[in-house]
């Protein structure tokens, strides 16, 4: 790839950190990164809330699945045993 020492700009690397600190001073932009914490926090909760519910949604389905299928064995079953006790 090449030697990176050769490639970066010491001074515009130390005047680019400078300028991001001084950003990063204002109470504006620490409110503002606050906020958006904020936010993601909630987010994240809610999105963690409505993954749990889908969640118990997706296997109340499936259990629900398995009794169908069980109900349809049963069924066909006792439509079997009933053909074979008709036919003696």
């Amino acid at each position: 790839m090449g030697d990176f020492s050769q490639s970066v700009d010491v001074e515009k690397l130390i005047s680019y950190s400078d300028d991001l600190v001084e950003c990063l001073r204002g109470k504006r932009d620490i409110d503002s990164l606050t906020q958006c914490l904020e936010h993601s926090s909630a987010l994240q909760s809610s999105c963690d809330a409505d993954f749990g519910e889908v969640q118990s949604l997706v296997q109340a389905c499936q259990e629900n699945v398995c009794f169908i299928d069980w109900s349809i064995v049963g069924a066909f079953m006792d439509w079997r045993d009933g053909c074979i006790s008709n036919s003696k």
